[in-house]
C-alpha cells in the first residue's frame, strides 16, 4: 500500500535525476505547469528535434510522475514558436483514508511553445490526454496545461 511518506522519496529521486542532468551540456528548462493540478516540469533537449520531459504533478491525495518523448518543429509564422507532439507514460501514487494504490498509464501530448529571444524563458500550452491501463481502466481527454520554464 502506498502512503505519502513514500512521496518524499520520489520527490528526492526526481531532484537527484534533475541534478544529474544539469551537468550535461545541452539546452534544458525547468519550471511550473498549471492544469487541473500543479506540476514541476523539467525538459531536456536530447537531439534536434527531440526533447524529453519529466513532470511531477501534485494532486490533493496523489502524486503523478510523467515521462514524455516530444518532437519539436518550428512554426512557419515565427522562429520563436514551435509546435510539438509526442507521448509517454505515467505512474500515479494515491492515498485516501488509509486506502491507497498505484495507477499506470499512457499519455499523449500536443502543444505550442514560445521561447523569448531576450530572456531565458519559454511558455507552452499543451493538451495531454491520458489512458490509465493498470489498476483500473480510465481515460481523460480534457487535460490542458500551461507551463512556464526557465531555460538554461
Amino acid at each position: 500500500m502506498f502512503n505519502f511518506k513514500d512521496m518524499r522519496k520520489l520527490v528526492f529521486l526526481f531532484f537527484i535525476i534533475f541534478i544529474a542532468f544539469t551537468n550535461i551540456k545541452a539546452q534544458q528548462a525547468i519550471g511550473a505547469r498549471l492544469s487541473d493540478n500543479f506540476g514541476i516540469t523539467y525538459k531536456y533537449t536530447y537531439s534536434n528535434p527531440v526533447k524529453l520531459e519529466g513532470i511531477l504533478e501534485i494532486h490533493r491525495h496523489a502524486l503523478t510522475v510523467n515521462g514524455l518523448y516530444e518532437r519539436y518543429y518550428q512554426t512557419p509564422f515565427s522562429k520563436y514558436f514551435d509546435w510539438y507532439f509526442g507521448g509517454g507514460a505515467f505512474i500515479n501514487f494515491w492515498s485516501v483514508n488509509d486506502n491507497g494504490g498505484v495507477n499506470v498509464g499512457l499519455r499523449g501530448v500536443a502543444g505550442i511553445c514560445y521561447t523569448f529571444s531576450d530572456i531565458p524563458i519559454d511558455i507552452s500550452l499543451d493538451w495531454m490526454p491520458a489512458i490509465q491501463i493498470v489498476s483500473d481502466y480510465h481515460a481523460d481527454f480534457a487535460i490542458l496545461g500551461l507551463s512556464v520554464r526557465y531555460v538554461f
